[in-house]
């Protein structure tokens, strides 16, 4: 771990955060992702779901890494679902909000999140996923967060594993800040 650093917002208390995952290191991994995920769908094309907001970053990063063959058959949805609200812990209460328009039959599907903590959003989805007639559902997440899990739910793309602290940076936030640092960072 490197670079500690202070952040004073307008009129915000100010946060320390220290640096865990490098820009250049998620990049780097984001692409090795993409390739993996490209030989694994192939010609079937995907159905990717991405969740908000944490994970939009990611997503958007990981698609670009796509093969073109994949990507241009691909289609992007989006769900909103939170447990954290403005704190640093989940609640284990999931709110989920999607497109009622969305048709997942017959479709593989990829489930985009930025971390899997406690494994509720993505059992949540995965199970939606399922219901809605889906052939298949994989999932791909940033950071998972080894050991937190209440629900069976084993990712199928992991960027990196973490220990259980409340990261920011690279989309994920904390009440709604820090969403635009290009690095992963954890709150000290």
């Amino acid at each position: 771990m490197q670079d500690i650093s202070q952040l004073r917002g307008g009129g915000c208390m100010a946060e320390t955060m220290v640096s865990m995952i490098q820009a250049q290191r998620i990049r780097q991994r984001v692409g090795e992702l993409g390739r993996e995920i490209s030989n694994d769908y192939g010609p079937d094309g995907m159905r990717a779901v991405v969740v908000l907001a944490g994970g939009f970053m990611f997503a958007s990063d990981l698609l670009r890494g796509v093969g073109e063959d994949v990507r241009l058959r691909a289609q992007v949805d989006f769900v909103r679902a939170s447990s954290y609200g403005a704190g640093t812990t989940s609640s284990g209460d999931v709110r989920i909000a999607m497109d009622p328009g969305a048709e997942f039959e017959g479709q593989h599907v990829l489930l985009i999140d930025d971390v899997l903590d406690t494994g509720e959003t993505l059992w949540k989805l995965c199970g939606v996923m399922k219901n809605a007639g889906a052939r298949t559902v994989r999932t791909a997440v940033l950071l998972h967060k080894v050991g937190k899990q209440r629900h069976p739910v084993m990712p199928s793309y992991v960027g990196f594993e973490i220990d259980d602290v409340f990261v920011v940076g690279y989309g994920m936030d904390k009440a709604g800040r820090y969403r635009g640092l290009p690095d992963v960072r954890r709150l000290v």
